[in-house]
């Protein structure tokens, strides 16, 4: 008798290689999920105009509702301490918009002399671009025409685009948010209808509070940290002699939200206004040169290490986290990256009670 017939006679009975009836059960199982999931990031995506600013409220919603809960101790019912926060929310974003309206439209009017200002700034670098062009050329064939540079068009309008979101959009998010907070408890309640038992729904109440706890504490720390980063914007701003520091300072703590997307917009308007305001190249880069040396600090070390100590984030997962959404998404997609990946951490320690905190 062959090796190969011996231990084919001592394989357990309905154990082959390719599995038994349980393991196949296991991969329809994972196989519907996946399924699931693609078809559920597919209709986010189609459904983005509606979906994203309705997320977006949703997020903002559960990090307002400890001052929702704070009105309630205090008598206010929850439509008008609702409507209050949603206002003032309102009345914070259209004073920025004012803060940065008159700068902003003075550097776009300026931008046409961006380009005139840009070549003669960068002559040093004509010898290396001539190399780099005559390589090009011979490998891919000369251009017939070679069109300049449109800096309103190659870098202004994109920038607007991302920054400025739909009319349609905001009306969508405020009113979103007003009917989240108004109607908060009644939303609550019937999402313990879903759960059956006792124990089911004691475990349905931690998680929700799990969950606004720490989108409530992530948020706290990155508004910190952020308002840390644009004081160090305007001082940076102050010393080089940029114009608005202010303006500047309140660009980078909210751009700062956007992560990695904010930080890399306001070093290119930097550079940018830089180089409409100095004389030389160098005075130029000094300020995006510092913004980046700071923004680096701040990303690398001071946000993973802050979020990841106090929420038990893993820098590498917030990382992918931001690289998706914002892919899917985008600069939105990065706002929601980090909120999503924490409340998907508590559900996954609430499906995995080995790994969850639950009340003894």
């Amino acid at each position: 008798m062959s090796n190969h017939d011996q231990l084919s006679r001592e394989a357990p009975a309905g154990r082959l290689a390719i599995g038994n009836g349980q393991d196949w059960r296991l991969a329809a199982q994972a196989a519907t999920v996946g399924i699931f999931i693609i078809l559920l990031l597919a209709a986010l995506s189609y459904a983005q105009t509606v979906a994203m600013p309705v997320a977006v409220a949703v997020i903002v919603g559960i990090v307002l509702i400890p001052l929702l809960t704070w009105a309630a101790e205090k008598g206010i019912p929850h439509w008008l301490s609702a409507l209050v926060l949603v206002l003032l929310l309102f009345a914070a974003l259209s004073g920025l918009l004012m803060l940065l309206a008159d700068p902003v439209s003075e550097w776009i009017e300026r931008a046409p002399e961006l380009g005139a200002r840009l070549s003669e700034k960068l002559r040093i670098f004509d010898g290396p671009m001539a190399a780099f062009n005559s390589l090009r050329e011979s490998l891919a064939g000369a251009s017939k025409d070679k069109p300049g540079i449109d800096i309103y068009s190659e870098l202004v309008r994109p920038v607007l685009g991302v920054l400025t979101p739909a009319i349609g959009q905001m009306v969508i998010f405020f009113a979103s948010l007003f009917f989240f907070l108004a109607g908060r408890e009644t939303l609550r309640r019937r999402f313990l209808t879903f759960w059956g038992d006792r124990k089911t729904r004691l475990e349905a109440i931690y998680f929700l509070g799990d969950v606004e706890s720490n989108l409530a504490r992530y948020f706290a720390v990155i508004t910190g940290i952020n308002l840390a980063l644009g004081v160090v914007l305007a001082g940076i701003a102050w010393l080089v002699g940029l114009p608005s520091p202010l303006v500047w300072g309140s660009l980078g703590f909210v751009l700062n939200f956007l992560p990695y997307i904010g930080p890399a917009v306001t070093i290119v308007m930097l550079l940018g206004v830089g180089l409409m305001v100095f004389e030389t190249l160098v005075q130029a880069l000094a300020a995006p040169a510092l913004f980046l040396v700071a923004t680096t600090i701040e990303g690398q070390f001071v946000t993973p290490g802050v979020v990841g100590l106090r929420l038990a984030l893993n820098p590498l997962l917030v990382f992918l986290s931001v690289v998706f959404w914002a892919w899917f998404w985008g600069p939105f997609g990065a706002l929601l990256a980090v909120p999503l990946l924490i409340i998907g951490n508590v559900a996954i320690n609430y499906m995995h009670p080995q790994q969850a905190k639950l009340p003894g």
